[in-house]
């Protein structure tokens, strides 16, 4: 049955305040207390767009909590009546490494966003290929605590499609 899930135009804005409190203090802080010294520049990257600026106060924050559980809450009650749900990847073909953060690719993000924040089992299995020889990707996700759900029907949808393929190069 083709759905679309509740409130999935709001996924980035909900994941972007739940990713950005402390303008990405706490992330770095936990990279240090793990050893790491350098993050990557992709992950600087992200930090700088996605966790600033701060939020200005506990009020901002509370209020983003606020909108994350009633996502969570609508998504939960959609899910009701399906075993699992299966979404693309991102609405358009893998994008060249290095480049996930360009503007014209941010729409696309939401797909994962939803299952990010609603922190059901998710697999991606890989269907198809591109005229240019990049992955299409379908996204599996199931019930929480149904991990098993997820991997069984994407084990299925990979030996239905082939499964992985290595790229051309």
């Amino acid at each position: 049955e083709e759905r679309r899930l509740p409130e999935a135009e709001t996924a980035a804005a909900v994941y972007f305040d739940m990713t950005r409190g402390d303008g990405g203090a706490g992330t770095r802080a936990f990279l240090r207390s793990i050893g790491t010294e350098r993050i990557s520049p992709l992950f600087e990257q992200s930090l700088g767009t996605r966790a600033a600026p701060a939020m200005a106060g506990i009020t901002e924050a509370l209020a983003a909590f606020a909108r994350w559980d009633a996502f969570r809450n609508a998504q939960l009650a959609f899910l009701q009546g399906y075993d699992a749900v299966l979404s693309p990847v991102a609405p358009y073909v893998a994008p060249a490494h290095g480049t996930s953060f360009d503007p014209a690719l941010q729409r696309g993000v939401g797909y994962a966003q939803n299952h990010n924040l609603t922190g059901w089992p998710a697999v991606a299995v890989r269907v198809g290929t591109s005229p240019e020889g990049m992955p299409i990707g379908v996204q599996v996700a199931a019930h929480p605590w149904r991990e098993d759900v997820a991997l069984a029907l994407g084990r299925h949808l990979e030996a239905s499609f082939g499964g992985f393929a290595p790229p051309a190069i």
